[in-house]
């Protein structure tokens, strides 16, 4: 409340024979501001939030937190041998994808559902 609105709420109290509200002293409170995401990052975020909604229309059931850390397992297990890196742990992109399954310990229509979760939203190969 600014100063100003408090004169004017006191002044009427006044008249009315009630004592007026007393500022307290101490620490003042800071309001939060809003968390800034860099620009970078706030693609990343719009991106994700897509391939949450792209899995959901596809019959995924998990949460978006589940799907999150899944999605993080999938990129580790994944990234390097589909865009065309190479990756010491697997040599053929089956092997990466079953990979991910045993690592997840998921069934090949979730390892499916998030693959085309990413892959509908934007091309992963």
């Amino acid at each position: 409340m600014s100063d100003k609105v408090l004169r004017a709420i006191n002044k009427g109290r006044r008249k009315a024979g009630l004592k007026p509200i007393r500022r307290k002293k101490g620490k003042k409170s800071k309001k939060s501001l809003p968390k800034l995401v860099p620009k970078n990052e706030m693609g990343m975020v719009k991106t994700e939030n897509e391939f949450y909604r792209e899995y959901k229309r596809l019959g995924g059931k998990k949460t978006r937190a589940k799907y999150k850390t899944l999605l993080k397992k999938f990129y580790d297990h994944t990234f390097e041998i589909f865009t065309g890196g190479g990756d010491p742990r697997y040599k053929t992109r089956n092997e990466a994808l079953y990979g991910f399954k045993k690592s997840a310990k998921i069934d090949n229509k979730e390892v499916d559902r998030i693959f085309d979760s990413v892959n509908n939203i934007h091309a992963y190969t």
